[in-house]
């Protein structure tokens, strides 16, 4: 008989494999540059100040009626007639 049905695979996953030292060493470098490329992308993109949810836009000067007049706006910009 097949000796994998008699045995399964315990014995085989079991079994250390050995990596050389130029595949440890590549593997190392591969995961040194994923870690720093992940930290300087925390570092550049994770610290920015929130943007301004809130944008005020102020009425052309010459309008006549304005529903509500946003208060950051100045109200001499506009000429009254």
């Amino acid at each position: 008989m097949n000796d994998y049905l008699m045995f399964g695979y315990r014995d085989r996953d079991r079994a250390a494999v050995r990596v050389s030292p130029m595949a440890a060493a590549v593997l190392f470098v591969l995961a040194l540059v994923f870690v720093s490329g992940l930290y300087l992308g925390v570092l550049l993109f994770g610290t920015r100040e929130a943007s301004p949810t809130t944008v005020v836009t102020c009425p052309a000067p010459g309008t006549q009626q304005v529903a509500v007049w946003p208060k950051d706006c100045p109200r001499e910009a506009v000429s009254h007639d």
